[in-house]
């Protein structure tokens, strides 16, 4: 993908592969959880409207995995700070590839590829939610190759796209500008910069971001004594202490300070979708008591959200086709329903009205 969602590189490949293969936990289990052309012409890439979204984008090779919603461990402490501030926030992570960076082969166009495709499906995704969703915020928190991925498509989004996005966190940033005193945060050194160079900002980000460097991240902050630092004892490399140090949890506290004193947007009240409240059954005579729902309608590449039992009612907002779920008695369907939280569930496994493997009036098409 050129032209628009293009990649800025700004410091050689080669200097570059000396930092991050210097930062060893970057090859840590590479997890690419769909194919990003499917997800784009799936309606499994957006959630239904509330009064904030919050996207998480992870660092490289971090695993997409339920226990942080898919965002990764530090956009998800942020995260969770936010949403103990502003009632009715939903997060979602997006799945796009965050490539680790090692082997050092993967760092030219593996890496390009995947910030490539990390900037189109975010575009896609607030662009989604912006038409969809007209009342609803709109969070951005971005780790390492996630904070390049949000920092590069921000110039691309529209005015009224824009005004909708609330708060923007970044942290490790390879594209780090300390000279940005309007979003720079952090004990970062003022005349180190990110190791693919500094991105510039439009002056409009600067009340409602955040870029945070800590000293010694040879990826926000990129030195030889920062890469020789984390190479002599990467597991105190400062760039993996974002989490850790509390440095994300602090700023996504302020971030939710912030965004609960925001009025809400056009409504007095943010609109919600009609939905159809039915039950889970027959799971527990199909052999594994239980009904996992996904981030999107299938179990072979969508991450877990949590887990209904029989009995248990949800709110289904809309139904659409994805992979197929049979029974021990050989039916199937390959229906899935989409829940007012987002997630979705195998239709087989729902009371909804109809034969098994087709759709229920009226409930809508997603």
């Amino acid at each position: 993908m050129g032209g628009r969602f293009s990649v800025a590189m700004g410091i050689s490949a080669a200097a570059v592969a000396v930092a991050l293969a210097a930062v060893t936990g970057f090859s840590s289990g590479a997890s690419t959880t769909v194919d990003p052309e499917a997800w784009i012409s799936s309606p499994a890439a957006g959630n239904s409207c509330s009064a904030l979204v919050v996207l998480g984008l992870r660092g490289s090779g971090e695993s997409y995995n339920a226990s942080t919603n898919g965002m990764g461990p530090e956009a998800f402490a942020a995260y969770s700070q936010i949403a103990k501030r502003v009632p009715g926030t939903v997060p979602y992570g997006l799945p796009y590839p965050a490539v680790a960076v090692l082997p050092l082969s993967q760092l030219g166009s593996a890496y390009s590829q995947s910030l490539s495709y990390g900037d189109y499906m975010l575009f896609h995704y607030v662009s989604q939610e912006a038409a969809a969703c007209p009342y609803q915020r709109i969070a951005l928190i971005g780790y390492s190759q996630g904070a390049q991925v949000i920092g590069d498509t921000l110039r691309n989004l529209t005015a009224g796209q824009q005004a909708l996005v609330a708060q923007v966190l970044l942290f490790g940033d390879p594209r780090f500008n300390p000279a940005i005193s309007g979003i720079d945060r952090g004990n970062y050194s003022p005349s180190l910069q990110g190791a693919f160079g500094a991105r510039t900002i439009a002056s409009l980000w600067y009340p409602k971001m955040r870029d945070y460097c800590a000293l010694h991240d040879p990826i926000c902050n990129y030195s030889t004594v920062n890469i020789l630092g984390c190479a002599k004892n990467y597991t105190a490399c400062a760039h993996f202490q974002y989490a850790n140090s509390g440095t994300a949890a602090f700023a996504g506290a302020l971030a939710g300070n912030t965004i609960a004193t925001l009025p809400h947007l056009g409504l007095s009240s943010p609109p919600g979708p009609k939905t159809y409240r039915y039950y889970v059954y027959h799971t527990c005579a199909n052999g594994a008591c239980g009904l996992r729902a996904r981030t999107g309608p299938g179990y072979t590449s969508y991450g877990i959200t949590r887990t209904l039992m029989d009995g248990d009612s949800v709110d289904v907002v809309c139904q659409t086709t994805g992979e197929s779920v049979a029974g021990r008695d050989g039916s199937s369907s390959n229906v899935w329903d989409r829940l007012i939280q987002g997630d979705y569930v195998a239709d087989f496994y729902i009371d909804t009205p109809g034969m098994t493997g087709s759709f229920s009036p009226p409930i809508p098409r997603c």
